[in-house]
C-alpha cells in the first residue's frame, strides 16, 4: 500500500476525479494540492504541465488511465491483468468521471 500520496489537480477536471475515484474506492489516504489553471505554480517542479499527476512516495505518476493502472498493479504485483470484477470497477471510474465532465461542461456559472 503506497505512504505518501499527493494528487495535483484541477477540482473539475474530469481525469482527477477519475484518479480520487480509484484512490478512494482502495482506501488509499491522499493529500490534494489544487492546481492554479494560469500560472499552475504548483506543479512547477515536473516537466509534465497537466493535470492530474500523482505523486507515490516520490515517483510521479501522469494521465489518469496510467495512474490508475500502475497503482492497480503496485497493490496486486502477482496479478498484472485485473480480473472481470476488477474491470468493471475500472470501467466504472471511467465512465463516471466522463459524466461529471459532461455536467460541468453543462452548468453554467455566473460571478
Amino acid at each position: 500500500m503506497p505512504k505518501d500520496v499527493v494528487l495535483y489537480q484541477y477540482e473539475a477536471c474530469p481525469f482527477c476525479n477519475k484518479v480520487k475515484a480509484f484512490l478512494d474506492y482502495y482506501n488509499i489516504p491522499y493529500k490534494v494540492v489544487e492546481v492554479n489553471p494560469i500560472s499552475k505554480k504548483e506543479i512547477k517542479w515536473s516537466d509534465y504541465k497537466k493535470v492530474p499527476i500523482l505523486k507515490v512516495d516520490g515517483e510521479q505518476m501522469v494521465d489518469s488511465s496510467d495512474i490508475v493502472d500502475k497503482l492497480f498493479q503496485r497493490m496486486h504485483p502477482d496479478n498484472s491483468v485485473p480480473d472481470s470484477d476488477e474491470e468493471t470497477k475500472m470501467a466504472w471510474v471511467g465512465g463516471q468521471s466522463l459524466g461529471a465532465c459532461f455536467v460541468s461542461k453543462h452548468i453554467s456559472i455566473s460571478f
